[in-house]
C-alpha cells in the first residue's frame, strides 16, 4: 500500500510566498488548487500579503510592501486565475469611481484617494471593513457619517487627511 505523502504547512507557506514573491499568480493559483493542503494556505498569504490597486480602467494585483522589499505586481495569464485571487484579497485601493466590479468577498482595509458621492455604496457593501484611509476627502463623507448613510460599525482605525478649512468646519 503506498501513501500520498504530505508537505508540513511551513513548507507549503514557504514556497506559496516564493512563487508570490516572483510575481506569479498562475502558479499560486495552480499550487492552491493542488491539493487540500495547500488551498488554506493559499487562502492565508493572499489575505494577508496581497492588496489590490484600482482605477477606472485596471486592476492590479500587487504584494504589500514589507520592510525588507518593494512592491512587486502579481502577474496573470489568464483573468479566470486573477478574479480567483481577487475573491480572498482583504487590502483594497480604489483611485476612481467607478472601478470595474470584482468578485470582493471580504473587504478589512480598504484606501480611497479621493472621496465623493458615489463612495457610500462601496462602503456599505463591505459590512466588515476595520481599517479605512481616505485621502482626500469632500464635505460628503462628513454629511454621510453623521446622518448615518454610512455604516461603519467594525471600523478600528479611520485615517483621513483634511485641509485647515475642512477641520475647522467639521469640528467646530
Amino acid at each position: 500500500m503506498t501513501t500520498n505523502p504530505q508537505l508540513p504547512n511551513h513548507v507549503i507557506r514557504e514556497l506559496m510566498n516564493t512563487i508570490r514573491l516572483k510575481g506569479s499568480g498562475d502558479a499560486m493559483v495552480l499550487l492552491a488548487r493542488s491539493g487540500k493542503e495547500t488551498f488554506p494556505v493559499f487562502k492565508y498569504v493572499v489575505e494577508t500579503t496581497i492588496t489590490v490597486d484600482t482605477d477606472r480602467y485596471d486592476t492590479f494585483l500587487q504584494n504589500l510592501a514589507s520592510k525588507r522589499s518593494t512592491t512587486t505586481p502579481l502577474n496573470f495569464r489568464t483573468e479566470e486565475a486573477k478574479r480567483f485571487v481577487i475573491r480572498f484579497v482583504r487590502h483594497l485601493t480604489v483611485m476612481d469611481i467607478p472601478f470595474k466590479q470584482l468578485p470582493f468577498e471580504k473587504i478589512t482595509h480598504l484606501t480611497i484617494e479621493c472621496y465623493g458621492e458615489s463612495h457610500t455604496s462601496l462602503l456599505n457593501s463591505w459590512t466588515d471593513l476595520e481599517d479605512l484611509k481616505m485621502n482626500i476627502i469632500s464635505d460628503q463623507f462628513f454629511t454621510d457619517l453623521i446622518s448615518g448613510t454610512i455604516s461603519l460599525t467594525k471600523l478600528r482605525k479611520l485615517d483621513i487627511s483634511l485641509t485647515f478649512n475642512q477641520f475647522l468646519v467639521s469640528f467646530y
